[in-house]
């Protein structure tokens, strides 16, 4: 959770004589950190680490992370650690205007959620998760001829007693603005004030290599998750599979490209099997984690192999950071989405092939074979498959050559004191039930999450996998899952007939998304009833009561 405050201690108000001013200071002696594409350079604290950025991050263009742990102990409470940041973020003028696009083809209609920041007050409110912050100070000044707004902000509240500063200064350029941000401990402010000075005042302008970044281009942008930013349903899958290839090799050499241009020069990079490997730490940790998503691919491979059997399945990314800290300036705060895209973050939790770190690596590299191998099949998986194959391969872990699944503890205990109290769902009740009968379950406790785990436990390492009768029962309802939305997708396209007008206004956009979301939910309990009744359509009452009670007995 990113935590933080903002320190505007420089004050723009009329100065003594003798006290510096913008224009008079001078930035401390360090390297310099320069970026022609924006056209900028500052120097950043001696001694801080340069972050690397997510391939689809579009607003950060900088992060450092100081090397110096500080520490907050709350009165007669928890001691907590926090490394102070800098990071830039560039509002670009052309960027911040964007909004989401509805366009029509012949195929299909094709939505693209932009969702721009509108400036750096609205940045602060959309990644500052936990709240309670203020902007205790806000001051107008200039620095070598460019408007700057100084802000001092606190966080104070829902923070847990660990209040920081945020000391960002936001230099208006010409078609850009800049803001420069330092995140610290509020008690260690004091002690940090120069440093954070010292950098903010060393910002200067740069002649730009060519136009400022801004939105992507209609035909530099149709492979959804890709380097030129986060978008759902995007044109990649209108191609037909030759073209869509060709396509898909061309985005896995730019990703690539751009994530080995970023790289710190104290980071190394290494192709290892079908990974791109970006590594802070040792290689013998780069080769551990690339066995574990390499094992778990190849049992997906193996285990579903009619799922996108044709596609061009893109070489993911894999970051490995030093330690917390830096995992976490990486992985969050930007626009980046980690493993939701092609590249997934990890660093070495000391917890080998069972530790949290490797359960996060595991549903990861799930998420990215999934999205990779059919998008439309992955985003269509009922709440208790997509959360049981989630927990079931978290606890999976390389042996030998094979992909390995251990049991959940918590989960089978769980699971265990429902069926004492009578509280369990049945199977065939859980796969036919939506996600907003499962959200309203997991927001009163986690039942539903555990009996989603349990289920397909049973079916892919479980008594259920040496069943004749239901160790095919898995793959067997995904290809029911895959035929039944192509169905509709046929019928609404006949339904719609001509053309559909596009959204002219954003109250007509929001009618749009709200007509789309009524359909699925409409839609929603027929995808599950149709599918539920193909894959079991042999199955009588008097089965499913036999299955149920040997199901109960085993997780019990």
């Amino acid at each position: 959770m990113r935590l933080a405050f903002v320190s505007l201690a420089l004050a723009l108000a009329p100065r003594a004589a003798s006290e510096p001013t913008l224009e008079s200071a001078q930035p401390q002696e360090t390297r310099t950190h320069e970026d022609p594409l924006y056209g900028y350079k500052l120097k950043p604290p001696k001694g801080w680490t340069q972050i690397p950025l997510q391939v689809e991050e579009r607003w950060q263009t900088a992060k450092y992370l100081s090397e110096r742990t500080y520490f907050f102990t709350e009165r007669g409470s928890w001691t907590y650690e926090h490394r102070p940041h800098m990071l830039v973020i560039a509002f670009v003028e052309e960027m911040t205007k964007e909004k989401a696009e509805v366009k029509k083809t012949d195929d299909a209609t094709v939505v693209f959620v932009k969702n721009p920041y509108k400036d750096y007050k609205d940045y602060l409110q959309r990644t500052y998760s936990e709240g309670g912050f203020y902007v205790a100070e806000e001051r107008e000044s200039e620095l070598e001829g460019v408007p700057v707004t100084c802000l001092e902000i606190k966080v104070e509240k829902l923070v847990r007693g660990r209040p920081k500063r945020i000391s960002a200064w936001i230099f208006h350029a010409p078609g850009v603005d800049f803001a420069v941000e330092f995140e610290v401990l509020e008690s260690e402010y004091k002690g940090l004030e120069k440093t954070i000075q010292s950098s903010l005042r060393s910002f200067r302008l740069i002649p730009r290599a060519g136009a400022l970044p801004g939105a992507p281009a209609e035909d530099d942008d149709v492979g959804g998750l890709n380097s030129s930013g986060w978008y759902w349903i995007a044109k990649l899958d209108l191609l037909s599979p030759v073209d869509r290839k060709l396509k898909r090799i061309e985005l896995e050499k730019r990703m690539h490209a751009k994530a080995l241009a970023a790289l710190p020069s104290d980071w190394t990079s290494q192709k290892i099997g079908r990974f791109l490997v970006l590594c802070h730490g040792s290689d013998k940790q780069a080769r551990r984690v690339v066995e574990q998503a390499e094992s778990l691919m190849r049992w997906l491979d193996l285990s579903l192999p009619f799922v996108g059997p044709d596609e061009y399945v893109r070489s993911p990314i894999v970051r490995i950071c030093k330690d917390w800290e830096e995992y976490r300036a990486l992985s969050q705060g930007g626009e980046g989405w980690g493993g939701w895209g092609l590249e997934i973050i990890t660093f070495d939790d000391h917890g080998g092939k069972i530790g949290w770190q490797a359960g996060w690596l595991n549903r990861n590299a799930l998420h990215v074979w999934f999205l990779e191998r059919d998008r439309e099949l992955y985003f269509a998986l009922p709440s208790w498959l997509a959360m049981g194959l989630s927990q079931v391969v978290e606890n999976g872990y390389v042996k030998g050559s094979r992909f390995e699944f251990r049991d959940d503890d918590w989960e089978r205990a769980a699971l265990r004191e429902r069926v004492r109290s009578g509280a369990a769902t049945r199977p065939r009740d859980l796969m036919r039930r939506g996600n907003e009968k499962t959200f309203d379950d997991l927001r009163q406790n986690f039942g539903a999450y555990h009996e989603a785990g349990a289920l397909v436990r049973f079916f892919v390492n479980g008594p259920g996998a040496k069943d004749p009768k239901t160790r095919d029962v898995l793959p067997l309802y995904l290809k029911n899952l895959k035929a039944v939305i192509g169905e509709i997708a046929a019928e609404e396209k006949a339904k719609e007939g001509g053309e559909e007008d596009e959204p002219a206004t954003e109250e007509e956009e929001d009618a749009w998304f709200k007509k789309r979301q009524n359909l699925w939910k409409e839609k929603e309990q027929r995808v599950l009833q149709d599918v539920w009744e193909r894959t079991f359509r042999s199955w009588t009452d008097e089965q499913w009561d036999a299955f149920e009670k040997f199901y109960f007995k085993s997780v019990g």
